[in-house]
């Protein structure tokens, strides 16, 4: 016997619930009208199930589901709802809902399939602790070690596989766990052939061969190997150790490896190796001059760049002292002083003996020129850590001392264009400081209009949740350039909170990169935004709220129609019972077809690939040939409506329909799309009136919403046609609301 715990706060519906779950045999029901109810049940007794409504006061389905999982997570927990919503299926099902059944459906198959779910759902959970149990005892033991490390039994096949494994090979343990014949050596070496853990049980000349060397230490073996195709073909150093696995009576009965990457400690290696060449080729070859000089300022060393720097050949410049080196300007400003004087400090150690010291000097070309020369020098130590001398890397800056002069320019014609602007434009590195603003912004911020000094940052102005969006956005547009629009809640001069629009790409101020802004405020356009959505909002939540409670009663008139015409003997009355079965069908069927369309325009359109939209178009034995190029149109969400409408629209009155065609055209007046079937057509005089409202013979609304959704986005619909060879809707979506991908 399933003990049930049934929460729903209409006590009707319970009551038929109960009658037909009890009736079905092999459950016990209690009932309870509200989540509070049902959680001190909960605590004084065990249930084997609990099914639950989704809206009721107070707690409603979702927090009973959570504070249950709180506690409980195997409880199996089944929601019983008339809401439909894919939010609410999506939020149920994340919190640990076992299945989600909607209601408004004929009872009796309704309450056969909940009972059916309440089983499904106490078989499934019981079978999944015998699992976990089992699996856990097995898969702790390995899947904690830190290499990467599986096992064999002697047969070869795999029965384990660790989570480091898995994330070394791209192989998960499912994928491979009872494998044979080498499938575990083709992550590695994309093929099947005995490795490493195989010369554990067999030995094999062949497989030792292929390893560079194989380390023995009485069964366990080690080496190591390069795997090309490892880490996005960077290749990989790995190191292998294999050792048998024994039962109880000592007896070899499988083998272990563990592999462990060691690429780099192998480049570390080889780095240490070739450092003395590389340092030598970088001094050679580098466009930066290297130079040292001994304690007395002599010239020691020069690297072969002084040429392409300077025009002199090494010879020469080792030949010319620093005073005759330097233009005059240079020497006036003392910069030879401060050569001395930092090496002074370098070795009496009055400063910070190892910290590099830059300067900028003037220096004589060969042909009398003038460059400008950047220096960073450090001090030389011997192994005892006493000064030797200096060593020097000089950089030729003089095309940047140039473009320095030109970007100045540039900056001064900026900030008057930008002054002249009417909307706040601002200039800010990727931490936040505001590095220009200009006029506008200014007044709007309080900001002087002057930059000089220290700069601001945006943090005064922004409100948290703003301010943590705004450091994401300057991070994504470092990252990609931009352009990016965002929108956030400032702090203006008088006080204000206003909400404004930003648009922000990636720009080079003074040399380095920076976020360009440009402000616009938007208060106003999203408070009567808001409003229309609050508007739009309440209205759905009050169709939402009528159309549950009218699904709830109907449920109940349903299942108690049902229960009466059991009993029910007399002719007339029966007859006069299945009118009202009908009737409340007919009103169920109206309630749901609402459901389906009262979001009709309140969501932004969007694209949407018009072959994904066909495809999810229900599956019926009149087949949808749709073999056309991929491309996307620009509309509203409920555009899957459209092709279901006209889909349904061909199953009811297309008669002897073979197939359906959907085809597509481009015009100078846009795109066609073109519904076509080879049923018995529309006549002439009907062409325009099917899209009337109430025309047809089910609710008459169907090709009335096909036209109303499209209209949203200005694509037209209309019926083109011959009669008796079939219907032919073409639909034209305008220029720019479509792309070819």
């Amino acid at each position: 016997m399933i003990s049930v715990l049934y929460v729903d706060d209409e006590p009707h519906l319970l009551e038929i619930g109960k009658l037909f779950l009890e009736g079905n045999r092999g459950f016990s029901v209690d009932c309870v009208i509200s989540g509070s109810e049902a959680l001190v049940r909960i605590a004084a007794r065990h249930y084997d199930a609990l099914v639950s409504d989704y809206q009721m006061p107070q707690m409603d389905g979702i927090t009973l589901l959570k504070k249950v999982r709180a506690t409980d997570k195997t409880l199996p927990f089944i929601l019983f709802t008339g809401r439909g919503r894919e939010e609410v299926v999506i939020e149920a099902l994340n919190n640990g809902a076992d299945f989600y059944i909607q209601k408004g459906g004929e009872p009796q198959s309704l309450f056969v399939e909940l009972a059916h779910k309440i089983r499904l759902a106490v078989q499934q959970r019981a079978a999944e602790a015998s699992i976990r149990n089992h699996e856990r005892r097995e898969a702790d033991i390995i899947n904690f070690l830190p290499d990467a490390t599986f096992a064999i039994d002697s047969m070869g096949v795999v029965i384990a596989w660790n989570r480091a494994m898995e994330k070394m090979t791209g192989t998960t343990s499912d994928q491979i766990l009872g494998k044979g014949n080498y499938e575990y050596a083709i992550p590695f070496y994309h093929e099947r052939r005995p490795i490493l853990i195989n010369l554990v049980l067999m030995d094999d000349p062949a497989t030792i061969a292929r390893y560079p060397y194989i380390k023995r230490d009485g069964k366990n073996l080690f080496s190591e190997i390069t795997i090309p195709h490892f880490n996005d073909g960077r290749g990989a150093a790995l190191w292998f150790t294999a050792s048998p696995l024994y039962d109880t009576k000592g007896t070899i009965v499988g083998a272990i490896e563990s592999i462990r990457e060691i690429t780099e400690r192998k480049q570390a290696e080889e780095a240490l190796a070739e450092s003395e060449e590389k340092y030598r080729l970088i001094a050679e070859n580098t466009a930066d001059n290297i130079w040292i000089v001994d304690l007395d300022l002599n010239l020691k060393y020069i690297s072969t760049s002084a040429r392409m720097m300077r025009g002199f050949s090494v010879e020469d410049a080792m030949s010319v002292p620093l005073e005759q080196a330097m233009t005059p300007g240079s020497l006036n400003n003392a910069t030879l002083r401060q050569l001395e004087e930092e090496m002074a400090h370098k070795v009496s150690g009055s400063d910070d003996p190892d910290r590099p010291v830059s300067f900028i000097a003037e220096d004589h070309g060969e042909d009398g020129s003038t460059i400008f020369i950047e220096n960073t020098i450090s001090l030389i130590r011997d192994a005892d850590h006493k000064p030797i001398g200096i060593l020097g890397v000089s950089r030729d800056i003089s095309r940047r001392q140039r473009a320095e002069n030109d970007l100045k320019e540039t900056k001064q014609h900026f900030s008057s264009l930008a002054d002249n602007i009417q909307d706040p434009v601002i200039i800010l590195n990727f931490s936040g400081t505001v590095l220009y603003n200009n006029r506008a912004a200014g007044l709007f911020f309080g900001m002087e209009d002057s930059n000089e000094g220290e700069h601001l940052n945006i943090a005064p102005f922004l409100d948290e949740t703003s301010l943590q969006k705004a450091h994401a956005d300057l991070a994504a547009i470092a990252k990609d350039g931009g352009p990016m629009t965002s929108e956030y809640r400032v702090r203006t001069a008088p006080g204000e909170t206003r909400q404004v629009e930003a648009v922000g790409v990636r720009i080079t101020y003074d040399g380095h990169d920076a976020d360009l802004v440009t402000l616009r405020d938007i208060t106003e356009r999203n408070s009567a935004q808001a409003a229309l959505a609050e508007a739009n909002r309440k209205l759905n939540l009050l169709a939402s709220i009528t159309r549950h409670d009218v699904l709830n009663k109907l449920t109940v008139l349903s299942g108690s129609l049902i229960l009466i015409k059991r009993q029910m003997t007399e002719p007339a009355l029966t007859a006069l019972l299945k009118k009202a079965e009908d009737a409340a069908t007919a009103i169920r069927h109206q309630i749901e077809f609402a459901r389906t369309y009262e979001n009709l325009g309140v969501c932004a359109p969007q694209w949407q690939d018009l072959r994904q939209v066909i495809a999810r178009l229900p599956k019926i034995l009149i087949p949808v040939q749709a073999d056309i190029p991929a491309v996307e149109i620009f509309a509203d969400p409920m555009l899957v409506l459209v092709f279901a409408n006209l889909l349904d629209n061909t199953q009811r009155h297309g008669q002897d329909v073979s197939s359906i065609q959907v085809t597509l055209d481009e015009k100078p007046e846009g795109l066609s799309i073109f519904w076509n079937d080879d049923g018995v057509g529309i006549p002439e005089d009907e062409k325009e009136k099917i899209f009337d409202r109430g025309v047809g013979k089910n609710t008459g609304l169907g090709l009335f919403l096909v036209r109303e959704i499209l209209d949203i986005t200005h694509i037209t619909i209309r019926e083109t046609g011959e009669p008796g060879k079939g219907v032919r809707f073409e639909m034209t979506v305008p220029k720019g609301q479509y792309r070819f991908l």
